[in-house]
């Protein structure tokens, strides 16, 4: 009987030595997944605000004709003070451009 206790309590005492576990265990497995979530809603944010921004110039664009007209000015004096020879229609495309992206 008390050799069998002895044998127990080696044995027990063997079961509770803690096992090694690989050097990429589930804390750089997690850290990558946090670092996957995060960039995935970073990116959803990113097309939620620009949506949202698109949405805001085209109301801004209708209700503000008079301030449309001055940026639109403000842009065409800049492209002309770069000194390029641009035509009428390459100007229009560039601001285009500009205002739709």
């Amino acid at each position: 009987m008390l050799a069998l206790r002895r044998v127990a309590a080696k044995r027990s005492a063997a079961l509770a030595t803690p096992f090694q576990t690989a050097p990429f265990s589930s804390d750089s497995w997690k850290d990558k997944e946090r670092a996957a979530e995060s960039s995935y809603f970073n990116k959803e944010d990113e097309k939620a605000l620009r949506k949202l921004l698109k949405k805001l110039k085209g109301q801004a664009d209708v209700n503000d004709e008079s301030g449309l007209k001055d940026h639109v000015k403000h842009d065409t004096e800049g492209l002309k003070k770069l000194g390029l020879d641009l035509s009428k229609e390459q100007v229009a495309a560039l601001l285009k451009w500009k205002h739709e992206h």
